[in-house]
């Protein structure tokens, strides 16, 4: 994700919050990192897992000798834990629960419902974790039985490694992340009676051979072979892939291509056929030279049916499968050119679909459209029936988007309009909750001297323009010098680093507002004791300008997106309309205050000060603390909630010591030992909540939950979709959007608009610009400068996409489907359906 704009806005308004920015570096010093780095530093312990495996019979005595083909075998792992020293069980509630990867099971095939240990864990209530865990210590052994098959040749082997959380125990204890090799295992029994001449697979683990190349059999014959782990978001994905096809077949001999994947214990992939109404199917599509297909695809083990939420019927691959297809040599030198797409996903989540190219032998000679040896396939939309797109035109990934009416009219005709935007964006639901700061402030004013309330409203004016005086010159490329690559409305809550400062900074104010600490800005938020608290002071209003302008960016109210996105247009042929454009908004968003400060008079259309204000801030400080809530919600993952909370408590009581055991007639020593104390307390708590956080800290991993009759954006799949003609809808949005909410309740996730989405064959897709990098690109590829935002693309005009910015109306919506799909729904959906 690029680096967003917060920073660069306003850093000395985040210096309140600097006790929690350590959770924005990651995890605690020693998660993530491996077994070398951690436990063999100098001053750490020098004991090491040890981790070890064999094949036993029932008595768990060793095996010297594999048994016959069908036969089961039992794999027991085993793992020596120093003194000192636990590792979490696979059934650990808190923590990172042990897991078995197998990265090879060569004549073998996983039988059993996984690893289970020879003994129960311990369970103990566990500070660091902040729950119960289960604990091993000592020793333990796994064991899971394993079916020999009937076509193994040659050594049994399995090798894979251990994952979970392994720490030590005790005061300054510290956990890390068993990372790859840090816990391998591995084991080996040679075969008895075994069928020889079939060959011996890759290991998963290795890395991928050349798309052409051959490997040795057991009998001197050859197999081409094709192995690789696709990344996810730079990591070794849950899936691992290998592909053999039989070398130096005479002509009329028949050939096996086979595809097998090796699946992560937690996740699983969807049948070639019949995998569910919402499941994405297995393919492995081929283009082969030399090789008559003689038959399908068929699965090495019939799939498993499961019931899911909801009464839906899937049917799923776990551990590892194997899809098998005969072909007929044709030509000696034969080969081919495929490419294997699938999905993986746990019981809750799903990862973006994965295409996987690779090639075997002598591929297919190149010709335009076919696919690229060594990369995805080069995709081409079809000739679309108006004939708009000539074919074998490819797809374009960067868009001529026509006008907007806006666009159209000019910069001078765009700035009433734009000052108009602003001023409605006071009333978005990102804004009401700072609205109580301001109307306090307001009231205080009552009685002021006319100069002084035109003064404070100026200030606060200034702290307002000041903002987007900020989003003009990111627009025209100041951001480079400040390590910002992109500019968005509202990019500083796009990322886990700005909703947690964000929240933090909220959470504060709140705490301030409900008595609990005065903050040393004159007039920010006030005192607990409302009309005999500080007076307002310029400071206190220019921050007061800025904080509720950030907040109200994660709203993007009517006309707001398409003036933004024309803002950003003139950047280069017209700056200076370009700032004015920015600076309009801000006169709009400003202008309620500047209005009393040209009419001093209107204060007094407000109560005049009294008991009424301190109840009325309380009431404030209790919608700030709801706001805080509502930003935490959009961090993703989930696990990173408990750590972020336990820093709030830890600010929390911080705040409680400066602002409830520091008097105002304390000594200078005790009141700055009293805040040294203060400070100590935070951090030890702040030091807590980084030890409890997931591998990664606020950049861990997330991924966006499956939403029934939606797909994730993805590019591979999107580029699929256009390329077969088919009309995609994408809802661009993100986790702290509650006009992208207001959107699928009302317009595009309703009964009507998933009936549209059916009778006009449109594939509805949902990008979270917070959550995929992708999503964000593609977004503003769009035109989009915020969310909500809707691209549509036009089965026959792939590359000519419709876009809606802001919140739409449902008929609005299934017009913009009708016109992109080039005809009418048939009868008169109802438009106000409950969403599904």
């Amino acid at each position: 994700m690029p680096a967003r704009s917060l920073v660069a806005v306003a850093p000395r308004l985040l210096s309140a919050v600097l006790v929690l920015c350590g959770l924005a570096v990651g995890a605690s010093p020693a998660v993530g990192q491996s077994l070398s780095d951690v436990f063999d530093l100098p001053t750490a312990k020098q004991e090491r897992l040890k981790i070890s495996a064999e094949f036993v019979d029932a008595d768990g005595d060793a095996l010297a000798e594999a048994p016959a083909a069908g036969e089961t075998v039992t794999l027991a792992i085993t793992a020596r834990i120093p003194e000192g020293f636990y590792l979490l069980s696979q059934t650990s509630p808190a923590g990172m629960p042990a897991k078995f990867r197998l990265t090879e099971t060569a004549g073998l095939e996983p039988a059993g419902d996984g690893f289970t240990p020879g003994r129960e864990p311990k369970s103990e209530l566990d500070p660091g974790y902040g729950g119960v865990v289960e604990k091993f210590t000592e020793e333990v052994t796994w064991t899971r039985p394993f079916a020999v098959a009937e076509d193994a040749a040659g050594t049994l082997r399995i090798a894979g490694e251990l994952r979970g959380s392994y720490c030590s125990a005790g005061v300054g204890g510290a956990c890390i992340l068993l990372g790859k090799g840090d816990a391998a295992f591995e084991a080996e029994l040679s075969a008895a009676e075994m069928t020889p001449g079939e060959n011996e697979p890759v290991a998963a683990a290795e890395p991928a051979a050349q798309p052409d190349s051959a490997v040795e059999s057991g009998d001197a014959e050859e197999t081409f072979a094709f192995a690789e782990i696709p990344q996810v978001r730079g990591k070794d994905g849950p899936v691992a892939l290998h592909a053999f096809l039989p070398a130096g077949a005479a002509v009329g001999e028949t050939v096996d291509l086979t595809v097998t994947l090796t699946i992560d214990e937690a996740y699983h992939v969807y049948a070639m056929t019949d995998p569910g109404s919402v499941a994405l199917p297995t393919t492995v599509e081929v283009d082969a030279a030399g090789l008559a297909p003689r038959g399908e695809f068929a699965p090495s083990e019939p799939a498993e049916t499961v019931e899911r939420a909801g009464g839906v019927t899937l049917r799923e691959h776990h551990g590892e499968i194997t899809f098998t297809r005969p072909y007929e040599v044709t030509d000696a030198a034969y080969g081919l050119r495929a490419a294997v797409q699938y999905q993986a996903c746990t019981d809750q989540t799903c990862l973006p679909p994965k295409t996987v190219p690779f090639t075997l032998g002598a591929a297919p000679a190149e010709t335009d459209g076919d696919a690229a040896v060594a990369g995805p396939p080069a995709v081409v939309p079809p000739a679309g029936p108006a004939g708009d797109v000539e074919a074998g035109e490819a797809l374009a990934d960067s868009f001529v988007l026509e006008k907007s009416w806006i666009e159209e009219a000019g910069v001078w005709w765009a700035l009433p309009w734009a000052f108009l935007g602003g001023l409605i964006l006071n009333f978005m639901p990102c804004v009401l909750p700072v609205i109580a700061l301001k109307a306090m402030s307001f009231a205080k004013q009552a009685g002021e001297s006319r100069a002084r309330v035109l003064a404070l409203n100026l200030w606060y004016s200034a702290g307002v323009l000041c903002v987007f005086l900020v989003f003009a010159l990111l627009t025209l490329g100041l951001g480079a010098f400040m390590n910002v690559e992109s500019f968005g409305w509202g990019d500083q809550v796009n990322s886990n680093t700005g909703k947690v400062i964000s929240l933090t900074l909220v959470f504060a104010l709140g705490l301030s507002m409900l008595g609990l600490y005065e903050i040393p800005v004159p007039g920010l938020v006030g005192t607990a004791a409302g009309a005999s608290g500080h007076r307002e002071g310029a400071l206190g209003a220019v921050l007061g300008g800025v904080f509720t302008t950030l907040l109200a960016t994660p709203c993007t109210g009517p006309f707001i997106g398409v003036v933004g996105a024309f803002a950003v247009s003139l950047a280069d042929s017209n700056p200076l309309g370009s700032v004015a454009l920015w600076l309009a908004i801000g006169l709009g968003f400003a202008s309620p205050y500047l209005l009393i400060a040209a009419v001093p008079s209107a204060t007094k259309l407000l109560p005049r000060p009294g008991d009424w204000m301190v109840r009325f801030k309380e009431f404030g400080g209790l919608l700030l603390l709801g706001t805080a809530l509502w930003l935490l919600q959009g961090v993703r993952p989930l696990e990173l909630w408990l750590p972020i909370l336990v820093g709030l408590l830890g600010l929390a009581m911080g705040l409680w010591i400066v602002g409830r055991l520091i008097r105002h007639n304390d000594s200078f020593n005790r009141k700055y030992g009293m805040r040294i104390v203060a400070a100590g307390v935070t951090a030890a708590v702040v030091y807590l909540a980084v030890q409890i956080a997931p591998e990664g800290g606020l950049n861990a991993t997330a991924v966006a939950e499956r939403e029934e009759g939606w797909e994730e954006f993805d590019v591979e799949r999107l580029n699929e979709l256009r390329a077969a003609g088919r009309t995609v809808l994408v809802d661009f949005r993100s986790t702290i959007c509650p006009n992208c909410d207001i959107n699928e309740a009302t317009a595009i996730d309703t009964v009507a608009a998933h009936e549209a989405y059916r009778e006009l064959d449109i594939v509805p897709m949902k990008g979270w610009i917070d959550l995929s990098p992708e999503a964000y690109e593609w977004m503003n590829k769009l035109g989009g400068i915020g969310v909500p935002h809707l691209a549509v693309f036009p089965g026959d005009r792939p590359n000519d996409p419709a876009v809606y910015n802001g919140v739409i109306t449902q008929q609005a919506f299934l017009d913009m489907l009708e016109e992109a799909a080039g005809k009418k729904l048939p009868g008169d959906p109802v438009r106000t359906a409950a969403a599904k």
